[in-house]
């Protein structure tokens, strides 16, 4: 099968979701059972076999029709089946079953939006938010919800950075719903809806719906606002009001713009707002001399409470007026008289750097951090000495804040332009053997930290080793946290036997615990890809022993898969789904299955048992309907063995246009394409899939094929050709054999 990137290609899988807060959680955590029959939920798991099947059903001999069914008809035919069993189980309180049928009956027929209801709906009373969100973001796009729904249903693709899909289901909505009001549903979603026009720098919609927003603020009785929903939906208020005057200044509406600064300042108090707030709406107005006096007062009252903001607009202020040199001559007077201001600092900072008077941005920088130390004032410092091209300044400072934080974060991109700057690495290298040379004590544990960690990003691996055992001999507490980062970043850097050796001294000198999930984990990953697959299977059970977090749950089946023990691995994911696949209340848990059923679907394709591979990825989708990658895979499986194949096309289409440069999904493309006889139209797909520099072999071996069919042997013969020495890679041995044969073929019917 053609791997997508959804499955075992995935070496360190990492996936999170920041949850929503406020009125967010309070929304997608409160529903109410709409009987008491549907209150209790099952937790057995869907077997591998057709949901629609019940117990004690006998073998229907299949009837031979006259006309036989469009492809359309049979899957609106099994949507109904389906969504008959979903009936019949929710009736008996078989809830999963029920919720996975439900889900199902819709995914063959999106008309059945009935299905999708009823499984938004379950979902909910079964306390599954999450599901019952990514259900409901699939039904916000059919048609109208209820407000909850839909909300829910929002919240969920924005987090998904979806945001198109989120406003086009805000809108439609909208065109019916109006502005909901009295509905504090309905003002969140406003809320929701402003923030993500405004991201998209929309101003114009993004402040019609901020502008509900604040009517309902004003007037929250007409909304159904209590005392606490309102201060859920204001959240960080200084925040919320921040965004609408932003909104409103840049869509011009600015009495509204007006009204939400003053209900600001009323609230807030504060001076400073109350002077870049007046100046930043004057500024808008055009009226630069008034907003340029609010700020000279802003900076004569030594106010700081607005961050580097007012001095920004300082800035366009006096450039309006054709004076923005005046700018620095300015942030000097007021830094004389506030010495204690950071922001002012900064700002100030920014200007000489903007003249590159790097020398004197660095003393700023430097006075900033002997008085308060912060990520802001390392980054300037570096940023200013390295535009000086000063080595042994540059390891100080880089010393002192990697030896304070334990890594190069704290340094940002300025981390990364070093790494860039061979001569300058280079330059910082030799400072720090000329100092070690002259006295070990001359480069403290924060320098030879640093040069460890910027030598590994820069993949200068010996001198990365010399540094690391370098920091661990000038603090030895510190050497199981060292070995664990060294051997992390050699994994990050595809040395897996270097990965290996490291991890493994960390384990066996006992510098961490032996059994410490994580490091056993990566241990096992770098073994197994070296081929040590025994060891590797070690520190995979280790990994996965006691209360290891569900994330690291498949690694002793991955190794398993690895070397080849299909059976095995087989039996590893299996019993690691039907652990998991009961838990819906705990973090991780859903995604872990999700992996595992995932590679249990591609562990049954090279066992040769496609109907499990495909049940499993149907299961897949019933709980992530809107997984790309997934419906690549079952689309491409179908379309491999000839059948469904005008929904495989459209699930494949769908895949493409989320990712169109993913060579897999444009491969599955041109595949199905053939599968449905259109060659010259899979020949293009397929030609794009094998564009890159090292084409897979496979997609290779379809192109041959298309090219074949188009009726263009010798480009067939030469794409074969071609598949066959990209497939000595990674041996195939059924492809290649079938490659061959097909070259023979032609060989052999070639005229004399």
């Amino acid at each position: 099968m053609q791997a997508s990137g959804t499955t075992m290609r995935r070496l360190l899988y990492k996936s999170g979701r920041a949850t929503a807060a406020g009125l967010v959680i309070v929304l997608l955590a409160s529903a109410a059972a709409p009987t008491a029959a549907t209150a209790a939920a099952g937790t057995s798991s869907p077997k591998l076999v057709d949901p629609s099947r019940q117990p004690g059903d006998d073998e229907v001999a299949p009837l031979a029709p006259r006309r036989p069914r469009t492809e359309d008809q049979q899957d609106r035919l099994h949507s109904l089946s389906l969504f008959a069993a979903a009936r019949m189980a929710d009736r008996a309180r078989q809830h999963d079953k029920a919720l996975t049928l439900y889900s199902r009956a819709f995914r063959y027929d999106s008309h059945n939006v009935e299905a999708l209801s009823r499984a938004v709906l379950l979902a909910r009373v079964l306390g599954r938010h999450t599901l019952a969100a990514r259900l409901a973001s699939e039904l916000v796009t059919r048609g109208p919800v209820e407000p909850l729904d839909l909300l829910r249903g929002i919240i969920y693709l924005r987090q998904e950075e979806r945001i198109a899909a989120a406003l086009a289901a805000y809108e439609k909505a909208s065109a019916v719903k109006g502005d909901g009001a009295g509905s504090p549903v309905w003002v969140e979603l406003h809320k929701q809806a402003g923030e993500m026009y405004l991201s998209q720098k929309d101003y114009v919609r993004s402040a019609a719906a901020l502008a509900r927003v604040l009517a309902a603020l004003k007037n929250p009785d007409a909304h159904g606002l209590d005392a606490e929903t309102l201060k859920l939906i204001q959240g960080d208020a200084d925040l919320l009001m921040a965004e609408m005057a932003e909104t409103f200044i840049k869509a011009q509406r600015l009495e509204l713009a007006s009204e939400v600064i003053e209900r600001a300042i009323k609230v807030s108090g504060d001076d400073g707002l109350a002077l870049y707030g007046r100046a930043r709406l004057a500024a808008a107005q055009k009226r630069h001399d008034e907003a340029r006096e609010l700020l000279e007062a802003y900076l004569e009252k030594k106010l700081a409470s607005q961050g580097e903001a007012p001095y920004q607009l300082l800035g366009e202020v006096l450039a309006a007026q054709n004076q923005a040199p005046q700018l620095k001559v300015k942030l000097q007077r007021a830094l004389a008289l506030d010495g204690e201001n950071q922001a002012l600092s900064q700002a100030l900072a920014a200007q000489y750097e903007a003249d590159q008077q790097w020398a004197e941005a660095a003393a700023l920088h430097r006075r900033q951090l002997t008085r308060k130390p912060s990520t802001a004032a390392f980054r300037g410092l570096v940023r200013a000495v390295r535009n000086q091209q000063e080595p042994g300044p540059l390891l100080d400072v880089m010393g002192e804040a990697v030896g304070r934080t334990g890594g190069l974060g704290v340094l940002g991109d300025e981390a990364v332009a070093i790494k860039n700057q061979k001569e300058l690495l280079d330059k910082l290298v030799a400072e720090g053997e000329r100092r070690l040379a002259l006295k070990p004590e001359k480069l403290p544990y924060g320098q030879r930290l640093a040069l460890a960690l910027l030598a590994m990003e820069a993949q200068q691996f010996e001198v990365a080793k010399k540094f690391f055992d370098l920091a661990i001999q000038a603090d030895e507490e510190q050497k199981g946290a060292l070995l664990s980062t060294w051997g992390l970043s050699l994994i990050a850097a595809e040395q897996y036997a270097a990965a290996a050796d490291v991890l493994q001294r960390a384990l066996t000198e006992r510098v961490v615990d032996s059994d410490n999930p994580l490091l056993n984990y990566y241990l096992a990953a770098a073994l197994s890809i070296v081929g040590r697959n025994e060891a590797a299977l070690v520190a995979a059970r280790k990994a996965v022993a006691g209360d290891a977090p569900p994330d690291l749950a498949g690694r002793a089946a991955w190794v398993l898969y690895r070397a080849k023990q299909y059976e095995d691995a087989r039996k590893e994911y299996a019993e690691l789904i039907k652990k998991l696949d009961p838990v819906h209340d705990k973090p991780g848990v859903r995604d872990a299955v999700r992996e595992a059923r995932l590679a249990l679907s591609h562990v049954y394709v090279l066992l040769n048992d496609m109907p499990q591979a495909e049940e499993l990825l149907e299961q897949v989708l019933d709980e992530f309907p809107d997984g790309i990658g997934v419906r690549n895979d079952l689309g491409y499986l179908w379309a491999d063995q000839g059948k469904h194949l005008k929904r495989a096309h459209k699930m494949i289409q769908e895949a493409v246009a989320a990712e169109p440069d993913n060579a897999a999904y444009r491969d599955s493309l041109g595949w199905v394409l053939y599968r449905l006889g259109r060659y010259e139209e899979a020949v293009k797909e397929l030609e794009r899939a094998a564009a890159g520099e090292k084409p897979d072999g496979v997609v290779l071996d379809h192109l041959g094929d298309a090219l074949d069919k188009a009726g263009r042997r010798e480009e067939a013969v030469a794409a074969w050709k071609r598949a066959l020495e990209a497939l000595q890679a990674e041996p195939d041995e059924n492809r290649v054999r079938w490659i061959k044969e097909k070259l023979e073929k032609i060989r052999m019917t070639k005229p004399e």
